[in-house]
């Protein structure tokens, strides 16, 4: 029985609506499920929960984290992206059993050939901190590619700026340079860091810092046919942690990320979601449309609520486009009408 949301084919005008739908978090943070070459212009998002601030007479909301997964490609001059180019084939997925966003774009490259984009991320179940994603880009042809991924500063708020500031800093660790990225609330001046630790073991590497953008530029000569794999390890601390010193905070925990590696890390997450899986599923015989919605609404509930043993904080909206109402709209729309469908601490069998 599928526990997969998906889409084929890449529409702008569901931007917003997508970001909704294939949205990810582990109850400390939520991240929209936009695309790697997004920036604020199509509402990228990563929300720490419980941090709030207000600007002017405008509304009290929650604040916008910089994006610690930003990845933008270009080909032998020609940039890469479905904001730009109309691919060839295009997919993006969220697998609601393990909280994991996959995506993948097959663009036309110069030259007649083609250059797949393939992305998997997901906020870590185990650590509540982190945010862990793969990315693998194939090319049919020989060519030269430039890629560039970090942490961009460029926020979408709805009634900000909501981080009068940042900096951002480079520190040397066991497993190599981490990227932070440290802005401060309008009205608390509360701290926000963003650490970003990369696994990437090919072609020319340089550290870029560019207006509102911290991060890696790798050029190399792909080669046909050939998978370049790369790793981010990032994560998110506030002042509202118990870490007093959310740089520091940061940088062990991207550093200790980086060290476990993805498939480690990815297990132990998949892990933890089975484990909520066993004791909140609730199955529906004979109908697997009416399965999957019900599976869906639940899986929304447990990426904006952290285990009650490890905090009372809940997300509240996540990262969902206005941050109130929608949180709910999606199971009102979706969730299974059958009166007798009652959670308990148990899976049930309807």
């Amino acid at each position: 029985m599928s526990w997969i949301i998906e889409e084929s084919g890449f529409d702008k005008e569901r931007i917003a609506i997508s970001g909704n739908k294939f949205m990810t978090g582990n109850g400390y943070m939520g991240y929209r499920g936009t695309l790697d070459e997004f920036t604020f212009s199509e509402l990228t998002a990563t929300i720490p929960a419980g941090l709030y601030d207000k600007v002017g007479d405008k509304w009290r909301e929650p604040i916008n984290a910089p994006n610690g997964l930003s990845t933008t490609m270009v080909c032998d001059g020609v940039s890469l992206s479905v904001l730009e180019l109309e691919p060839l084939e295009h997919e993006q997925e969220l697998d609601i059993r393990h909280g994991v966003h996959r995506r993948r774009t097959v663009y036309p490259a110069p030259g007649g050939g083609s250059v797949a984009f393939e992305s998997e991320r997901f906020c870590s179940m185990q650590r509540l901190h982190l945010l862990v994603n793969r990315v693998t880009i194939t090319c049919s042809q020989d060519c030269e590619l430039t890629i560039t991924t970090g942490i961009d500063g460029g926020i979408w708020d709805i009634n900000g700026p909501h981080l009068e500031r940042t900096e951002g800093k480079m520190q040397d660790g066991v497993q190599g340079e981490t990227l932070i990225l440290t802005g401060w609330t309008h009205e608390l001046n509360i701290p926000v860091s963003v650490s970003h630790s990369l696994d990437c073991r090919f072609g020319e590497q340089r550290t870029i810092e560019s207006g509102d953008f911290l991060g890696k530029e790798i050029r190399l000569q792909a080669e046909v046919g050939k998978s370049y794999t790369f790793y981010k390890y990032v994560s998110v601390f506030t002042g509202l942690d118990e870490a007093v010193d959310t740089i520091m905070a940061g940088l062990e925990d991207s550093q200790e990320a980086a060290a476990s590696g993805y498939e480690a890390l990815y297990a132990e997450h998949a892990d933890c979601w089975e484990r909520k899986w066993q004791e909140t599923d609730v199955r529906i015989e004979g109908d697997d449309e009416a399965q999957l919605a019900l599976r869906y609404s639940l899986y929304q509930l447990h990426i904006i609520a952290q285990d009650i043993r490890r905090s009372c904080r809940s997300l509240r909206g996540a990262c969902q486009d206005r941050y109130t109402k929608a949180l709910f709209s999606g199971i009102q729309r979706c969730s299974c009408s059958r009166s007798s469908c009652i959670l308990s601490q148990t899976s049930l069998v309807i």
